[in-house]
């Protein structure tokens, strides 16, 4: 899907941010900001909104991309985007998801360069999700990426997000859901990438890229 394909260009040392976009073209079936695009700026108040600060925040790619869920990881003063030089073999992360009481979210997976490094399941109760946990994840030589994706087996309600287009646009055989999902929309989210220094030259090589370049 669009976020392997992504996922796979990191690996060639394209580094872009985590966007999302609804593309909705019916307002029943497709509702506008599933999925969306969050941006992490120093300042979100509405008084104090300016294009510029956006702006800059996209280019350093902090941002993550999401059908409800927030999400977002930390190494130290590091966030999703950033580029950490000279990282550590035991990279210490920060994982927080949250979500209103209606967000379905379940799931919570770290991967690294695009395969999933280990699982988190979110218990659910009915009441809002407020998940954080600390990580420490042991790398190995070579330069790698870092994202952090949720999921769901029970899809998001439709009332808030319309009859999600693989039932009602497509029909569910031509975008089926995953083993274990019923159909509709999930409570996907993921972040942009953290990429890691691993081999200290200060600069980032993904695993299918030919020749190291700066970010």
């Amino acid at each position: 899907d669009a976020t392997e394909t992504w996922l796979a260009l990191a690996s060639y040392n394209f580094a872009s941010a985590a966007l999302g976009g609804s593309d909705s073209h019916y307002t029943a079936a497709m509702a506008p900001g599933y999925p969306r695009t969050w941006i992490h700026v120093a300042d979100d108040s509405v008084q104090r909104f300016s294009p510029g600060p956006m702006v800059q925040a996209i280019r350093a790619r902090h941002t993550s991309a999401s059908n409800g869920p927030l999400v977002s990881v930390r190494s130290g003063a590091f966030m999703e985007g950033d580029f950490i030089p000279k990282a550590p073999q035991a990279l210490p992360l920060f994982i927080r998801v949250q979500g209103a009481n209606w967000v379905t979210v379940d799931t919570v997976r770290l991967l690294v360069d695009g395969a999933v490094a280990k699982t988190w399941s979110i218990p659910r109760n009915g009441t809002a999700v407020d998940f954080t946990i600390n990580e420490v994840l042991e790398l190995g030589d070579n330069d790698a990426f870092v994202t952090v994706e949720t999921d769901s087996a029970i899809p998001l309600p439709p009332l808030m997000v319309g009859e999600y287009n693989a039932i009602i646009q497509y029909g569910s055989s031509k975008c089926p859901p995953r083993a274990g999902q019923e159909p509709g929309l999930p409570a996907f989210a993921v972040t942009s990438p953290l990429f890691l220094d691993r081999d200290h030259d200060g600069l980032f090589r993904g695993s299918r890229a030919t020749e190291p370049r700066k970010l």
